[in-house]
């Protein structure tokens, strides 16, 4: 009788324990999966922006395709890296802002000038948003306890 309660008892947190780990790996794979996402629409926005900027004049064009071109690689090589320890440096933001920055110092002196300048502010500031919504889902994970 006591041994048949000590199995049943442990027949029962042996159910639950797996329930447990079963919920823990979907919300897991939840994260991973919502991350990736937002990540990839990042990335596909960053380059919708680079080739919006195509429309532009030299030299500003070519300022612009570099600032965007040089923190891509930061992204990459830097940034994303650190970010999977939950690090988020700073340089990403003041490379986004020094692109802005030489964004809207543009002045358009045409027509399609002004459209290209247009579209390509919209798709900057959908790219940043993105960029927000991934810097704030940096230290997303599980809980450390468990």
């Amino acid at each position: 009788p006591a041994s048949d309660m000590v199995g049943f008892m442990f027949s029962g947190f042996s159910v639950l324990y797996g329930l447990l780990v079963g919920l823990l790996a979907g919300a897991a794979y939840q994260n991973f999966a919502s991350v990736s996402d937002i990540v990839t629409k990042e990335a596909s926005s960053l380059a919708a922006l680079y080739r919006d900027v195509h429309a532009y004049p030299q030299p500003i064009r070519g300022k612009l395709q570099n600032d965007l071109r040089n923190y891509a690689r930061f992204l990459i090589d830097r940034a994303w890296p650190l970010q999977q320890h939950g690090i988020v440096q700073n340089e990403g933001t003041h490379r986004v802002t020094q692109f802005a920055v030489d964004l809207m110092a543009f002045e358009p002196s045409k027509k399609s000038e002004e459209i290209a300048h247009a579209e390509a502010y919209r798709q900057f500031a959908a790219y940043n948003e993105l960029r927000q919504i991934r810097l704030a889902d940096v230290d997303t994970g599980l809980p450390a306890i468990f």
